[in-house]
């Protein structure tokens, strides 16, 4: 008799699958990494993947959704802008954010990041995801924040989109470089030192 796999077997499989797959393409890029790799890394036949995944590629849209649901969307959530603007107030609101992102850096998110910088020039969907999700989402969401802020009366007359570029493509470089040191096992309390150095620069060049 045909032993089959049930809801929750299956779903725990795609998972692994999933786990298997991040860590070596994280470790190796995409283009290096066999089905045979995944498989074998957990402990399945090859014909098994195939029940949860066409191909690498559906793995790799996967992965791109994970990261976004898991990284982009929780820490750079606009729901909550303006309640927090008005518990904090601008200063802490920016630090709060910074807290949030070092909370949100898990390792797999890390390890998704890497997948990400190294698809990027390779793959059309990689750099779709680094332009919408990495660069212009903390873009838009900074941008609601300083136009809240403007609106509140709690900063100078200046463009909340030109704030928000400048503020977060220099948060993003020191991501990069935090992303980097913790690769390699190096100390990151400098780089996290120099974020929140930047928001109280930041923050005191447009206070009122």
């Amino acid at each position: 008799m045909e032993i089959t796999e049930t809801g929750q077997e299956r779903k725990n499989t795609k998972e692994k699958i999933l786990e298997a797959a991040i860590e070596l393409f994280s470790e190796r890029g995409v283009s290096a990494v066999s089905v045979r790799d995944i498989t074998k890394a957990v402990g399945i036949k090859e014909s098994a993947l195939y029940n949860h995944y066409k191909s690498k590629d559906a793995l790799l849209d996967d992965i791109l959704e994970k990261f976004m649901n898991e990284f982009g969307k929780r820490t750079f959530s606009e729901d909550k802008i303006e309640t927090q603007l008005d518990e904090l107030g601008p200063e802490l609101f920016l630090n709060n954010c910074i807290i949030g992102l070092r909370e949100k850096l898990t390792p797999t998110v890390e390890k998704m990041w890497k997948i990400v910088y190294m698809e990027q020039f390779r793959d059309p969907r990689a750099r779709d995801f680094v332009i919408n999700e990495i660069i212009n989402r903390p873009a838009v969401f900074y941008e609601k924040a300083f136009r809240l802020m403007l609106e509140k009366g709690m900063i100078k007359p200046l463009d909340p989109k030109l704030l928000s570029d400048e503020h977060s493509y220099a948060l993003l470089t020191m991501s990069y470089e935090h992303m980097l040191l913790r690769t390699d096992g190096k100390d990151t309390l400098p780089v996290i030192k120099k974020m929140f150095a930047h928001c109280k620069f930041f923050y005191e060049n447009i206070r009122k």
